[in-house]
């Protein structure tokens, strides 16, 4: 009975550190592939100023002629009467 009893004590210990090793193998890999909050909201935070600025530039550059389009869509109206629009008489 000893040695079934030794066997059993034996086979949950290796399972504890077969466990143990597993939990540490685990978090080392979250630690070095996933990085902390504040480093990754610190990337965001500048790859979002990046585009920011780039819209802005285009921004600034095309400004002038979308300006100038929509000035002279606005100015060159043919007014006429609906195609519906029936003569009350």
């Amino acid at each position: 009975m000893k040695e079934e009893e030794f066997k059993a004590f034996e086979a949950s210990v290796c399972h504890c550190l077969f466990r143990r090793e597993y939990m540490l193998d685990a978090t080392s890999y979250v630690r070095q592939h996933v990085g902390t909050t504040s480093t990754t909201q610190a990337v965001l935070d500048k790859e979002t100023e990046a585009k920011l600025e780039e819209i802005d530039n285009i921004y600034q550059q095309k400004k002038d002629a979308v300006i100038s389009a929509i000035g002279k869509r606005a100015i060159v109206v043919q007014p006429e009467p609906h195609r519906n629009l029936k003569k009350v008489a």
